[in-house]
């Protein structure tokens, strides 16, 4: 694919496309279909493949489990049976209620987003997989959870293109052909090494498991950095933070399935939790976010983890099918 495809924001088409989508979602959904209206969305999914394709992501995201549930709890007049440290108040009810009704909103804005980062993708990963890929010259990637990347092998540069989420890399040795990951105009390079590239809501965080690589912004905004094994940088486009020692082991404990940490924030921890949760977590209280957690937790059992979590430490917890978990 081309960089412009690289691109973590949608084309002006590919927005086109999925609008036209959602537009041809409802008027299927409306009740009222002529043998008019059917044929000529025929048509448009015989356009191009891409049609089709944005129409199935979309009607996924409307048949998702949470949105069941949620228009079930919010008709519903009884409190759900969940095991709890003590029962919640009254006033709980239409709380976990609205709740769920902004954990499907969430669940149908995240396909969207989803539809054209996949649409670009080579490859990616869905919310708790984990995927290895051997490229070209044999060299590897994983990737996290909710992860999508572009291979763009030409000439003497082996560039990947990382359009959102985790990936460790573990670099075949070529001196001739660098090996580049590419993010929000910000490079990672490397000859031959193993290390951890992690798109962040803002900026990017580099992790070198072993070996020596070179993080640089093509805006020149901040000095090219040579960061070594055990050793992390955040950057961003207009600065950089200075490079810290880190465990490697802990960094990529998500390897093994594992999330390892060490008096964390709960808000932080709770943050990683998300991205392996096949739903949404909701904290009514804020002042959650600042107990401390220190621990080792299984990433591939999220549900689970929660519970723990919510056994172990002074919060209680209502969840929903396993899609929405409500903390207060």
């Amino acid at each position: 694919m081309s960089n412009e495809q690289a691109s973590s924001s949608p084309r002006p088409e590919e927005a086109r496309i999925v609008e036209e989508a959602i537009d041809w979602f409802g008027r299927l959904r409306a009740g009222n279909v002529s043998a008019a209206d059917r044929a000529a969305f025929d048509q448009w999914c015989q356009q191009d493949p891409l049609h089709a394709r944005a129409f199935r992501r979309i009607n996924a995201g409307w048949d998702h489990p949470i949105l069941k549930e949620a228009a079930a709890l919010a008709a519903s007049t009884e409190f759900p049976a969940v095991p709890l440290k003590s029962q919640p108040p009254t006033w709980w009810r239409p709380a976990l209620a609205a709740a769920a009704v902004v954990a499907a909103l969430v669940v149908l804005a995240q396909a969207s987003w989803d539809l054209w980062t996949r649409m670009q993708a080579d490859y990616y990963t869905t919310v708790g997989e984990r995927r290895t890929i051997q490229l070209p010259d044999q060299s590897t990637v994983t990737l996290n959870t909710q992860t999508a990347i572009v291979v763009a092998y030409e000439g003497a540069v082996r560039t990947i293109h990382l359009l959102k989420g985790q990936a460790f890399f573990k670099v075949a040795a070529d001196r001739q052909r660098p090996f580049i990951v590419e993010y929000a105009g910000m490079a990672t390079k490397a000859v031959g090494t193993e290390f951890v590239v992690h798109a962040q809501p803002r900026g990017l965080d580099v992790t070198v498991v072993e070996g020596l690589v070179q993080v640089a912004d093509e805006k020149h905004s901040w000095p090219d950095i040579a960061l070594a094994a055990g050793n992390e940088v955040h950057v961003e486009q207009g600065r950089a933070d200075p490079p810290h020692a880190i465990d490697p082991r802990m960094a990529t404990a998500w390897l093994r399935g594992h999330l390892m940490v060490t008096d964390a924030r709960l808000g932080d921890v709770l943050d990683e939790v998300r991205r392996y949760y096949p739903g949404t977590i909701i904290i009514l209280n804020p002042t959650l976010n600042q107990i401390h957690v220190t621990g080792t937790y299984h990433l591939d059992q999220p549900a689970a983890l929660l519970t723990t979590l919510s056994r172990t430490l002074p919060f209680h917890m209502v969840t929903v099918a396993d899609r929405l978990a409500v903390l207060y």
